[in-house]
């Protein structure tokens, strides 16, 4: 099957997502009305008509309609649907093989849209996964195709609708970046896979989620970290000289449950942010909080501000400044005292990441000087 065609497919399923969920009651009836058959004709659907539902989709939008039950995310969600749109056309006149990772981009800014609603980010998120199965991120990993999911995914946010289905959403974005790290994908930056790792571990160390996705996560935690600690043995030792390479910054290293207070006033959102949709006119203040393990959530804080110095070499291949990076990470979960923090959650997991490191590169971290610092 041509990679245009399962791009456009996708493409496709969330157009529908986003007319249904989007148009107004009476708009929604009268869609449905024409889909529905009657028995003199066959079951056929005009091109025309999806055409001009689609024009009156965007039409709506754009206007900010009355049809649309949050005005203020219309001009957002309109611009998500004219990118989707716009990509499906230029695939549809031309389905030869996909050279760039342009098709990537109406995806990511699905995932990472703050106006979208849970259920519709999931389908994005499943596009990815499916991309990935069929083999179509490996052809285009040299021009950043994997480095670009990464990104997005870390910084999804969705307007949560209910705990199950929010859930649902956390899980396929832990599929995602779980798949990034563990097909072997090498064309990553340090900064992106320190991300990917933190976003884990966020989740692992969430105890208003489910026993169920902790769980997920923690697993997750394992079968990355076995690739990433299989690798050490492959890149090049950092002298001491080069200290200033493993110091990522916010842009990527982990933030320690030793350092809860450890933050950046002009840090963006949060990862894998979701809002009530009935709460929208609440404060930013008042959606913050700081769980056990240090980690805050809020509307407008991100962890993750990439520095100058990050982003100049956003798209060279990670090495051993993120396996160090996480090495001193998973060391201060195993700090048993009081002030840092570690519950006994934290320990277990630190200790068995831990443990995972030895069985698998004992020798190579042993060989590698900075894992040694």
């Amino acid at each position: 099957m041509s990679a245009a065609l399962v791009v456009i497919g996708e493409v496709s399923l969330l157009q529908i997502a986003l007319r249904k969920t989007y148009s107004s009651l009476n708009n929604y009836h009268i869609y449905n009305q024409r889909l529905q058959p009657s028995k003199q004709t066959k079951i056929v659907l005009n091109s025309s008509e999806t055409e001009e539902d689609e024009d009156n989709f965007v039409d709506d939008l754009g206007a900010g309609s009355s049809s649309i039950a949050n005005q203020s995310s219309a001009p957002s969600i309109n611009s998500v649907y004219v990118g989707l749109k716009r990509l499906k056309d230029k695939l549809s006149k031309n389905l030869n093989v996909l050279t760039d990772i342009s098709y990537l981009y109406p995806f990511c800014e699905v995932i990472k849209n703050k106006d979208i609603s849970g259920p519709i980010t999931g389908l994005a998120l499943q596009s990815f996964l499916k991309f990935l199965d069929y083999r179509l991120i490996d052809q285009t990993e040299e021009l950043g195709s994997a480095q670009l999911i990464g990104e997005s995914v870390t910084k999804a946010r969705f307007i949560g609708t209910d705990t199950s289905n929010d859930e649902v959403v956390l899980m396929r974005i832990l599929y995602v970046l779980k798949e990034i790290i563990v097909r072997g994908f090498k064309c990553i930056s340090n900064a992106t896979v320190c991300e990917i790792m933190q976003s884990c571990f966020r989740i692992a160390f969430e105890p208003r989620l489910s026993e169920l996705l902790r769980r997920n996560s923690e697993q997750a935690l394992i079968d990355m970290c076995r690739v990433l600690f299989l690798r050490i043995k492959y890149f090049d030792d950092l002298s001491l000289a080069q200290g200033a390479v493993l110091q990522l910054g916010r842009g990527g290293k982990f933030i320690s449950s030793l350092n809860p207070n450890k933050r950046s006033k002009s840090s963006k959102s949060s990862p894998f942010e979701t809002s009530q949709s009935t709460s929208h006119s609440t404060s930013s203040s008042a959606s913050e909080f700081i769980n056990k393990q240090g980690i805050k959530f809020s509307e407008d804080v991100n962890i993750f501000s990439p520095t100058s110095e990050i982003r100049k070499t956003r798209l060279r291949n990670y090495d051993l400044a993120c396996i160090h990076e996480l090495l001193s990470y998973i060391t201060s979960l195993i700090n048993p005292i009081p002030e840092s923090q570690n519950t006994e959650s934290n320990v277990n997991v630190g200790l068995n990441l831990l443990v995972l490191a030895f069985e698998t590169a004992v020798e190579a971290i042993g060989q590698k000087q900075c894992l040694l610092a």
